[in-house]
Formats: C-alpha cells, sequence, structure tokens
C-alpha cells in the first residue's frame, strides 16, 4: 500500500512536470541595466555636460550679482535712517529675491531639459532592445535593477550602450529659455 502512494505521489509530480515541459518553450533569459545605459549614453552624457556647464555659469552669474546687491545693502545701512533709505533698502530685497527666484527658475529649466534628453534616450533605447531580444532569441528580458543576482552572461548593457551609442549620438536639448528667445 505504501509503494502505492510512494508511485501515485512521484506520478503527481512528474506529469505535471512533463507537461509543462511541453507547453512552455525553454525560457531564454536576458539583463539589461537600463538606468546605467540612460546615464552612460554619449548623448546623455553630452547634455550631462552642458547643464553642469550652464548651471556653473548661472552660479557665476548669480554670485556676482549677489555680492554687488551685498555691498549696496551695506552702502545703505551706513546711511542715516530715513524714508527713503528704507525704500531702498525695501527695494534691495525685492531684486535680492528676485534674483533668487530667477536663478532656481534657470536651474529647474535646465534639470527638466536633462530629464527629457533621459526619457528620449530611453524611448529610443527601447526598439534597440527588441532588435537584441530578437536576434538573440530571448523571451524574457529584465531590468538588472529588479535583480538579485544574474549571470554576466546574459547582459545584454554593454552591447545595448554600444548600439545607442551609434544610433543615437546626441539628442536635441532645448530649454525653456531657449524656446523664448
Amino acid at each position: 500500500m505504501r509503494h502505492i502512494v510512494l508511485i501515485m505521489m512521484l506520478l503527481g509530480i512528474f506529469v505535471p512536470l512533463s507537461v509543462q515541459a511541453e507547453t512552455f518553450p525553454t525560457a531564454r533569459v536576458g539583463v539589461v541595466d537600463v538606468g546605467y545605459i540612460v546615464r552612460e549614453a554619449k548623448a546623455s552624457q553630452r547634455a550631462n555636460s552642458y547643464i553642469n556647464a550652464e548651471i556653473r555659469t548661472l552660479e557665476d552669474e548669480a554670485n556676482k550679482a549677489e555680492d554687488i546687491l551685498r555691498q549696496r545693502r551695506l552702502a545703505l545701512i551706513e546711511q542715516e535712517d530715513s524714508p527713503e533709505r528704507r525704500e531702498q533698502i525695501r527695494q534691495y530685497e525685492a531684486e535680492a529675491s528676485r534674483l533668487q527666484l530667477a536663478f532656481r527658475s534657470r536651474r529647474q529649466e535646465l534639470q527638466a531639459a536633462l530629464e527629457r534628453v533621459r526619457n528620449d534616450v530611453s524611448q529610443r533605447l527601447k526598439p534597440i532592445l527588441r532588435t537584441l531580444v530578437d536576434e538573440l532569441g530571448i523571451n524574457i528580458l529584465v531590468d538588472r535593477g529588479r535583480l538579485i543576482f544574474a549571470n554576466p552572461d546574459v547582459d545584454l548593457t554593454k552591447m545595448a550602450l554600444e548600439r545607442l551609442n551609434i544610433l543615437v549620438p546626441e539628442v536635441d536639448l532645448v530649454t525653456d529659455s531657449k524656446d523664448k528667445g
């Protein structure tokens, strides 16, 4: 009786496995690090360099303007207290506030432009990945960021990045202030 139960249990385990093997194709898995590709693509790197240079220029201009305003404020403080002086201080503070707001606004525009470039690069990466999947017969492609471990032999990141850099060496970088002027 025990042998019959054991045989039935083994059949119950192996029969579904053989049915599964016949039903589903062999899984061919590929791994790709999309975040790395988007960051390291030539187009993203160029945009990032441009944005960083623009931000440095913007910070330099803001620092110079703040120095000038600070000197004006010191000169106002040294003057005798009067309604005219108070109005000048109020104007100074309004100007300083306006400059800070303009700086933050422009910096946000630049960051948004960089994000648009990265989104564009990401969208242009999808057909490249699709082509790689078809060429290599892969039926499951997983982002490395979602994995704990993957064999480096199934990693398509380098191959995808090389193709992206060839097909998309750069993208248009348009910031809001360029649109206006």
